[in-house]
Order: structure tokens, then C-alpha cells, then sequence
């Protein structure tokens, strides 16, 4: 697995922790893992990997 499909892989993971938490969580817990994953896709937004992002997220 190159470095690319594992920022990839890494940001789908933060995005379906962060959709699967349900009422059990605090606003601050969702709040903490809403920015877990903003942190990763920052760096696909710098690298400008959305598009290639969006593509692998539709196959995988």
C-alpha cells in the first residue's frame, strides 16, 4: 500500500467513525472526531488529491 491509499484509506475511516456515532456520544466527542477527519482531508485538499480521493471513495 503506497502513502496515498493509506491518507485514503485513513480518511474514509475517520468519516465513517465519525457518521456511525450515534446519541450515546457528547457534542464534544462527535466535535473531536468531526476534526479527526477534517485534519486528514485537509491534507488531500493541500495535496490536491480530491479528485483522485472521490474516485477511489466510489470504488472502495
Amino acid at each position: 500500500m503506497d502513502l496515498k491509499e493509506l491518507l485514503f484509506f485513513r480518511a474514509k475511516a475517520e468519516m465513517e467513525s465519525y457518521q456511525s456515532m450515534t446519541g450515546v456520544y457528547t457534542e464534544e466527542e462527535k466535535e473531536l472526531q468531526r476534526q479527526r477527519f477534517c485534519s486528514v482531508y485537509q491534507i488531500i485538499e493541500e495535496a490536491e488529491l480530491e479528485d483522485e480521493y472521490e474516485a477511489w471513495r466510489q470504488d472502495n
